[in-house]
């Protein structure tokens, strides 16, 4: 028996977020979701809603934008280029 993880509840994702993440595979050959759980360290997936918005990952796991903008800053990267 196969098992599947239900990445919507282990990331506390919408359901508008999941399908994002869904579509890029099915419709774009991009595996966003393949991508966050390879990701050794930080990740980012940008949301292209109005306004957009980011989901942020370290190690597959999400993180808060607070996280996220720390890690930022203890490496002199500006927060306004992700």
């Amino acid at each position: 028996m196969k098992i599947v993880e239900d990445y919507q509840k282990l990331w506390n994702l919408t359901d508008k977020e999941y399908i994002y993440l869904l579509e890029g595979f099915y419709f774009h050959g991009n595996d966003r979701i393949k991508k966050i759980i390879n990701q050794k360290g930080y990740c980012a997936v940008v949301i292209p809603d109005n306004p957009r918005y980011a989901l942020y990952f370290k190690d597959a796991k999400r993180i808060s934008k607070d996280q996220w903008d720390s890690f930022l800053d203890s490496c002199n990267i500006l927060p306004s280029c992700f």
